[in-house]
């Protein structure tokens, strides 16, 4: 089962970091992030043991930024750019707090240590599309998105079959029931055949697995249908 979808999981994970450090918002331009946060004066074994691993997060997060900057394709992606700039501004926050010093809450400790788990995952989200596309020419298709899942949509992210991480959430809005969306998605020679996460606004989440892009014309993109089929069984359809 590949790991929850990028944005919606972000998105609280953002929350919690911003309003903790004053409501600030940081600068959202990729940028490494540095590690010296210390423990800044008697603080619990845990406190202690959570900013080690804090730091451990954050030299894997520059050890792939590293690799994203080295490629201008890459780099040039908007999904790739936005995953950045918000892990970036999420790390950027949680420096801030525990720069602050002194001893945390065990429930301030907690929402914390879930801020470094959630942004560990979304490294190894980063790390999965370096894999995918460096050194590879990526295209940029259109697709029309169709609804008929019955419910409306709040979040829809791709990755190629096979990965272990959704990519970004492809959604600039709601889709609702019944309604087509446009967005883009970008493929290379080696990644034509994807999976499709659909979540609503409970989070409740349908798996469509299997897409095959390989008859798709790059300049016109492609058309995908979410529905189901006699059986009730969800289908993605793609033209």
């Amino acid at each position: 089962m590949k790991k929850r979808m990028f944005a919606l999981a972000l998105a609280a994970m953002l929350a919690l970091s911003l309003a903790a450090c004053g409501g600030d918002t940081p600068a959202s331009e990729p940028a490494s992030v540095s590690s010296s946060v210390t423990d800044g004066g008697e603080i619990s074994a845990e406190q202690t043991a959570m900013i080690d691993d804090y730091n451990l997060m954050v030299d894997d997060y520059n050890a792939v930024l590293g690799q994203l900057e080295q490629s201008d394709d890459l780099m040039a992606m908007e999904e790739v750019t936005s995953m950045v700039n918000q892990v970036t501004d999420s790390i950027n926050g949680v420096t801030d707090i525990l720069n602050q010093g002194g001893q945390l809450s065990d429930e301030k400790l907690v929402q914390l240590q879930q801020v470094i788990d959630d942004n560990r995952e979304f490294t190894a989200n980063l790390q999965a599309m370096v894999d995918n596309y460096a050194g590879q020419t990526v295209v940029s298709i259109t697709m029309q998105l169709g609804n008929d899942t019955g419910a409306d949509l709040y979040g829809v992210a791709m990755s190629p079959s096979g990965d272990e991480s959704w990519g970004g959430n492809l959604l600039v809005e709601p889709l609702a029931n019944g309604e087509v969306g446009s967005t883009t998605m970008n493929i290379t020679a080696e990644t034509l055949t994807w999976d499709l996460l659909a979540a609503d606004a409970e989070g409740n989440t349908i798996e469509f697995r299997g897409i095959d892009f390989t008859d798709v014309d790059v300049n016109t993109g492609a058309e995908i249908l979410l529905t189901t089929n006699e059986s009730g069984k969800y289908i993605a359809a793609i033209a």
